[in-house]
């Protein structure tokens, strides 16, 4: 989606070159199920269930993302962080079990 819509806010989302460098390494049935939750997120909101959302307590938790930021869940092992200073912005997705990536899985 290039826009969100809450109850209480609306905007553009935009996507960094690291999210869609990332999202190319997942196969066709993941890039679906994070597509899916990410319009989940422009139609419901960050305390919709399914995406669980969070905020890491610590900087530098999530690569390639600025903090203070969000983390939500794609699907069971996959997870995307965003912020929102005015649009939502989403920074990256990883595997949280993938070692090669320095994330604490216990907070997503």
């Amino acid at each position: 989606p290039t826009a969100f819509k809450w109850a209480n806010d609306s905007g553009e989302m935009r996507y960094s070159d690291k999210f869609h460098e990332a999202l190319a390494k997942f196969t066709p049935a993941e890039q679906r199920r994070i597509a899916r939750q990410l319009r989940t997120l422009a139609e419901h909101g960050p305390e919709y269930p399914s995406l669980k959302t969070k905020k890491p307590e610590h900087a530098g938790k999530v690569p390639y993302t600025p903090y203070p930021c969000f983390v939500s869940r794609a699907a069971r092992y996959i997870r995307f962080s965003w912020t929102k200073p005015a649009e939502v912005v989403v920074h990256f997705v990883f595997d949280r079990n993938n070692r090669d990536i320095p994330y604490n899985a216990s907070e997503a």
